[in-house]
């Protein structure tokens, strides 16, 4: 008879932790929809505000911008397209390994020489 009160008894608090673990489940479940939702909102109303400060930004500056667009497509057809040529580099001051490059042909030309 002891043998079969600890089974039962075994089995009543394995299914009362069940119960319970199902529980705690369920509550964590809401507890983390709720933050969900709320961060949601926070994130929303972060984004809402900060399109809100661009848009008067943008509001400000449009007049500035279609001027420019206008004065680009009126030059753009005014005038004729350049031409696509690369620009000389003499008067560029040489870069450091410009230097190195020019003195390494140096010294072979040097030895070349000999």
């Amino acid at each position: 008879m002891v043998r079969t009160v600890t089974s039962e008894t075994k089995r009543t608090i394995f299914h009362a932790a069940k119960q319970g673990a199902k529980t705690v489940k369920t509550v964590a479940g809401e507890a983390i929809g709720a933050a969900a939702r709320a961060a949601t909102e926070v994130v929303l109303d972060k984004t809402n505000a900060a399109l809100a400060a661009g848009h008067a930004t943008i509001s400000r500056s449009s007049p500035a911008i279609k001027r420019a667009a206008e004065k680009t497509a009126r030059r753009s057809i005014d005038k004729p397209a350049r031409s696509r040529r690369k620009k000389q580099t003499a008067g560029r001051r040489p870069t450091v390994r410009r230097r190195k490059v020019a003195a390494r042909r140096r010294k072979k030309a040097k030895r070349n020489a000999r």
